[in-house]
């Protein structure tokens, strides 16, 4: 009996898989075996595992040398590209001349069907594209730093786009979500659209050689667990 409660443990024991960028080469590691699922050598630096277990993304870096355009490449847990969007080259869109990115900060996966890629603008920002692996369309593009996904994957909460070079007191920092600047607001106002580059509202006030409501948040924001609060 008690052998064949042990047997019954086992097979319920949930199978255990990571993936690993070992020597710019993707890995699959499933209860401590280990398979090899890309050989092309070329420059990777991340690569992470769907919600669903089923599917691996990852992203070329493209060093000078090879002389490419930074990829992110969808793959089965096999190696084979399955999805109708197996690759991708992310584009800036949020602001002219649309271009692809020239460098990715970092991927990860939105729900089953969704990739997002996390692009380098300059010094003080960087660029949130979000793709829909069924139609290869960009369905979120945000511009700021320190990214955050909602838990149910709906919302991106993000410090807002500051000028390159700014003074010290256009540097105010403000949260939004997705568009939507909701902290800080002047007294009164509520939550306010801000698509693209357009001006937060201002809450930093001059006194002579001070200024006053200049707000710097975390670097690190975390959502509930219902996706309803930012503590």
């Amino acid at each position: 009996m008690q052998l064949t409660l042990f047997l019954v443990g086992l097979l319920a024991w949930p199978a255990q898989l990571r993936v690993e960028i070992r020597d710019s080469e993707v890995w699959v590691v499933r209860d401590g075996r280990e398979y090899q699922l890309t050989h092309d050598g070329k420059s990777k630096l991340q690569s992470e595992l769907s919600p669903a277990e089923n599917r691996i993304a990852y992203y070329e870096q493209c060093i000078e040398a090879e002389h490419c355009t930074p990829t992110v490449i969808v793959l089965d847990l096999e190696g084979h590209r399955i999805t109708r969007i197996t690759s991708f080259q992310p584009t800036h869109q949020a602001f002219p001349p649309a271009e692809r990115c020239s460098s990715i900060l970092s991927i990860a996966w939105v729900g089953d069907n969704a990739v997002s890629a996390v692009c380098h603008g300059n010094p003080s920002m960087s660029e949130y594209v979000e793709i829909d692996l069924s139609t290869g369309q960009t369905v979120r593009d945000l511009v700021g730093y320190n990214f955050t996904v909602s838990p149910n994957g709906k919302e991106v909460a993000h410090v807002g786009w500051i000028p390159h070079f700014a003074p010290p007191y256009a540097k105010s920092e403000y949260l939004q979500i997705d568009h939507t600047t909701i902290y800080p607001l002047p007294k009164g106002m509520s939550p306010v659209e801000q698509e693209g580059l357009r001006e937060p509202p201002e809450v930093v006030i001059q006194k002579g050689l001070l200024y006053q409501g200049i707000h710097e948040l975390m670097p690190k924001m975390y959502w509930s667990s219902d996706s309803q609060w930012i503590p």
